[in-house]
């Protein structure tokens, strides 16, 4: 049997089994001017813009106890922090205090994320 999670009983339900509330900490960065300072070591307007144009937006996804640089290049899934670690999906699902529930970062981002 299959069950339809919408986006509302999805963030409910990351709030109420897991304690996880990520609404408004998800932002989109689509120009130099998106990224956060904290960035300014780990990615020059020169190369944002690169990616920006080669793989589309990034997304600032701000954790309890850090901010992470998340983009999806061409199915290549690159995270990193402002001291420039990177992650993988798993570690940063940990970080956010998401469980293993076989949920995405974009799953994540497409529920979270409001433009």
């Amino acid at each position: 049997m299959k069950y339809i999670i919408t986006e509302s009983k999805l963030k409910e339900m990351l709030k109420n089994i897991a304690g996880v509330d990520l609404t408004g900490k998800i932002d989109i960065v689509t120009s130099t001017y998106d990224l956060p300072m904290e960035f300014d070591n780990v990615m020059t307007p020169t190369v944002l813009r690169t990616y920006l144009n080669h793989f589309g937006p990034m997304f600032i996804i701000r954790g309890p106890n850090k901010t992470f640089l998340y983009r999806n290049q061409s199915g290549r899934v690159v995270i990193a922090d402002s001291n420039d670690r990177t992650y993988s999906e798993s570690s940063l699902m940990r970080h956010l205090g998401i469980p293993p529930m076989g949920l995405s970062v974009d799953d994540v981002i497409n529920t979270y994320y409001e433009e």
